[in-house]
């Protein structure tokens, strides 16, 4: 392929809106893209829009089987009247593309499908099988990563590459990924007379003041450094005269080796247990999603996304 086509790729990508969800169109033009070049893909949809994308190229004399993986959807773009250019519009300006999910990562699932098109028009099919896995959701809960677990997409692959952008470096280790949700309950009242109701949004105070502190005492792991934690989102309250009886904050974790997923729920139970134990507020972890931290030996670099 030239330089301009690889390009063009790419632009297309980025103006396919896929924030958390349409993945559809991404995979729809994916497997268009390779049949141009003759390489055969299955398309695998799935709730509303969501699609994962699974394409092969090698001669099978191999039993050896290398992965490609790469996720369609982006974040969001909360913004955009503040961009200087169009966040879907992959304008090119000097030696930079620009766009939502120009990074992170509709170039990496570009590249990934260049290389399965330029093997095969330069005739270099591997002896083995390069398998490329695009995905649906990694930004938000993972559905598509699931579905190809269950389905074992991945059981037999010897090696794995996974194109997030990583400034060049080789990465062999990841941390987890944990999203959670809290939600205070009180009781409501008129804000005249807030001594006769319990105040939610107080009830989260207290969990946050405890969220701080919540891994100090946790010991750094050798390569992917301290648990780190954030409180992301609050949402309390519906009238401005009114104590609220309910609030919620969702935060998140990311879990090391040394301290996994399990260790950072049972924190998380106990900082709620303290608080509906020792206040008159009562809280709750009402879900967590988790994506397992995993170890990849190639080089020693530390990367989470």
């Amino acid at each position: 392929m030239e330089v301009s086509e690889k390009v063009k790729v790419l632009q297309d990508l980025i103006k396919i809106h896929s924030v958390n969800g349409n993945e559809v169109e991404v995979a729809r033009y994916l497997q268009k893209l390779l049949a141009n070049h003759g390489i055969d893909s299955k398309v695998d949809e799935f709730g509303d829009r969501r699609a994962n994308l699974i394409a092969e190229i090698g001669t099978g004399e191999s039993k050896k089987i290398l992965g490609l993986t790469g996720h369609q959807d982006t974040v969001a773009v909360p913004n955009p009247d503040r961009w200087q250019h169009d966040p879907f519009g992959g304008e090119i300006s000097g030696d930079y593309i620009f766009g939502r999910g120009a990074a992170d990562m509709k170039s990496g699932l570009a590249a990934q499908a260049i290389v399965l098109i330029e093997l095969k028009e330069a005739g270099q099919l591997p002896s083995g099988t390069v398998r490329f896995i695009a995905t649906a959701g990694e930004e938000l809960g993972t559905p598509g990563a699931y579905r190809l677990q269950k389905q074992g997409v991945a059981d037999d692959l010897d090696a794995l590459v996974v194109g997030e952008p990583t400034g060049g470096n080789v990465i062999f280790a990841h941390s987890g990924s944990m999203n959670y949700r809290v939600t205070s309950y009180g009781k409501s009242c008129h804000s005249s007379h807030p001594q006769n109701g319990i105040n939610a949004i107080e009830g989260l105070l207290k969990f946050i003041e405890e969220e701080k502190h919540l891994f100090d005492n946790t010991k750094d792991d050798q390569y992917l450094g301290k648990v780190q934690h954030s409180i992301t989102v609050i949402d309390g309250g519906s009238q401005v005269n009114t104590i609220p009886d309910s609030a919620s904050l969702q935060g998140n974790i990311r879990p090391t080796a040394s301290f996994n997923n399990v260790k950072v729920a049972d924190r998380l139970n106990d900082a709620l247990e303290y608080i509906n134990h020792t206040t008159p507020f009562q809280l709750e972890l009402v879900d967590y999603r988790m994506k397992l931290a995993t170890q990849l030996v190639v080089n020693k670099k530390r990367h989470s996304a």
